[in-house]
């Protein structure tokens, strides 16, 4: 969320009046200076001409660094077996993808709506710090460590949104940092069983709370700027979440952290039907999981099983909805890990790949880095900067990258529809 400094006032607010579901689980923002980009206001980016603005990305983090070689694998390399002696993903476990290349078989639920896969994603003065790298791909900022109060994610939602309309959704308890944004909207939605009234208050009960601080909010308009700004933000996202619809069924998955996965894009599913004007969405995978410093063949494979069974059933909702052709789903991380295995887990590495569905064009992007090549640390190169990958992205909502990332950066081109 924008101008965390405000962000306990602002939860106190909320929380004091009650305001329905908002005081007990929501948390919103408007608003932040920038410490990283600049200072001034920002000219407004240009929405290119003839996209749908109905659009909607949907960001999934996989936090712990996502290791690229046991997600695309270059099955007929010896030299890949030769670095992985015993973390090798076993060729029974494999489901062909392109030449040379196969996908990690719990990838396979995926391949039936079509699968992108971009390689060769890194940074490539980036450090192994995950407090570093999570935050360099927050800003868009590859090679910089400086501090910036608004994230990539945010500043398209600056582009995009309305005042006072929920622009950008983060499916956790507050805002991933990405979300970060200078004036929009931007939210934190838990779980949707926090989402209610506390047991025994009613909607009608709340009522005269939502009335009350309309009138506040509307009493002083020219109040001070924080608590003026909460207000009528509260009111949005009150607004917001009334308007939301029941959540629709999605498979029920067995495995308690596959089934958490599965209820958070049960709720990006609800937001995008609702049709309420957000137009990017952030859901982070299991926490941490693909940090595999030990056992790594296990806990990927757990990681995997933990992601793709909701991931398949959030894709055939959008089908059955019409909804696929405006939905882009894009997977980040941190980092990948290094090729080379020690004691049976994979230690921090540079060149990962990244997983896309939605309008894309099916298959393998990017450039696959060298096994033979390694730099002096034994980590991989990472042929393409991972801005690019996001300038990607942000151009397929329609937004000029060069206006969000500060800069000019190429688009990888022939990955997404136009």
């Amino acid at each position: 969320m924008t101008g965390h400094d405000r962000l306990p006032s602002r939860r106190q607010v909320l929380a004091g009046l009650g305001l329905g579901s908002l005081g007990i689980a929501a948390a919103c923002s408007t608003g932040s200076t920038d410490g990283g980009r600049t200072a001034a206001a920002p000219v407004a980016p240009a929405v290119r001409a003839g996209v749908d603005p109905r659009r909607v990305l949907v960001v999934v983090e996989l936090v712990g660094g996502n290791d690229g070689l046991s997600t695309l694998v270059p099955a007929d390399s010896g030299r890949y077996h030769d670095l992985r002696p015993t973390v090798a993903i076993p060729d029974d476990r494999l489901v062909p993808f392109t030449d040379g290349f196969a996908l990690n078989a719990q990838l396979q639920p995926l391949l039936a709506g079509g699968l992108t896969v971009v390689d060769g994603i890194g940074d490539r003065s980036g450090t192994l710090s995950h407090f570093d790298m999570a935050a360099r791909w927050h800003r868009g900022t590859p090679g910089s460590s400086d501090p910036a109060n608004t994230g990539v994610l945010g500043l398209v939602c600056d582009t995009l949104g309305e005042p006072g309309q929920v622009t950008g959704v983060s499916i956790e308890l507050l805002p991933s940092p990405m979300l970060a944004s200078r004036s929009a909207t931007t939210v934190g939605l838990p779980d949707q069983q926090l989402l209610q009234p506390p047991g025994g208050v009613t909607p009608a009960a709340l009522a005269p709370l939502g009335s009350a601080l309309q009138r506040f909010g509307a009493a002083d308009t020219s109040g001070p700027a924080p608590t003026n700004a909460s207000i009528q933000q509260a009111l949005g996202l009150d607004d917001f979440l009334r308007r939301t619809p029941e959540l629709p069924p999605l498979a029920a998955e067995a495995d308690p952290i596959a089934a958490s996965f599965a209820e958070k894009l049960r709720t990006a599913l609800a937001i995008i039907r609702a049709d309420l004007g957000v137009r990017v969405i952030h859901v982070l995978g299991t926490p941490s999981a693909f940090d595999s410093h030990s056992m790594h063949l296990e806990s990927h494979e757990r990681s995997l099983a933990a992601l793709v069974p909701g991931l398949a059933a959030f894709r055939a909702e959008l089908a059955a909805s019409g909804l696929s052709d405006r939905v882009l789903i894009a997977t980040t991380s941190e980092f990948g890990r290094r090729p080379l295995e020690a004691n049976g887990g994979l230690d921090h590495g540079t060149s990962s790949c990244s997983l896309l569905m939605g309008p894309t064009v099916p298959g393998l992007h990017g450039e696959t880095p060298s096994l033979d090549r390694l730099d002096q640390d034994g980590n991989l190169a990472s042929p393409i900067e991972f801005d690019r990958y996001l300038a990607t992205l942000v151009g397929w909502l329609g937004v000029d990258p060069a206006q969000i990332l500060g800069r000019p950066v190429e688009p990888l081109t022939g990955v997404v529809n136009a």
